[in-house]
């Protein structure tokens, strides 16, 4: 059965996974939360993850954060955007448009394709350079 639930970028409908449903999600809720911290210190308002972190291959921290959720260890932001916001449809992926991959406010969470998340990082990037720089100019 097609709910209203529709893509962002294409409008196209989407099923919503029948799991989906936030009271159930209460207790992850409160679990999540207790690693949350608000940087009140960031021009972006973001709210940090201070759990566990995703480790690459070679022992790195990748930057992202992690979180057992649904009987899986899954990236903080992922967590967040179904906890707050709602289910992620199989072939979208989250973007943090801060740019900061430990935040986790939904509010600075998009749901899009691979290729556009592709895309975005590297104009992010960039943003973020001017960024830094615009502030040690004024410093």
């Amino acid at each position: 059965m097609i709910s209203s639930y529709r893509c962002p970028v294409c409008q196209r409908p989407l099923p919503k996974p029948k799991k989906w449903n936030p009271k159930i999600f209460e207790a992850d809720r409160k679990r999540f939360e207790q690693y949350v911290f608000c940087d009140d210190d960031d021009d972006f308002d973001c709210e940090l993850w201070e759990g566990a972190m995703h480790r690459n291959l070679d022992g790195s921290d990748s930057g992202y954060g992690q979180f057992k959720f649904q009987g899986k260890v899954q990236k903080s932001h992922q967590v967040a955007y179904q906890l707050y916001v709602g289910p992620i449809p199989g072939d979208m992926t989250i973007d943090h448009w801060c740019g900061k991959r430990a935040c986790v406010n939904p509010d600075h969470l998009q749901i899009v394709t691979m290729r556009r998340n592709q895309m975005l990082r590297s104009e992010k990037v960039k943003r973020i350079l001017r960024l830094k720089k615009l502030n040690r100019l004024k410093n």
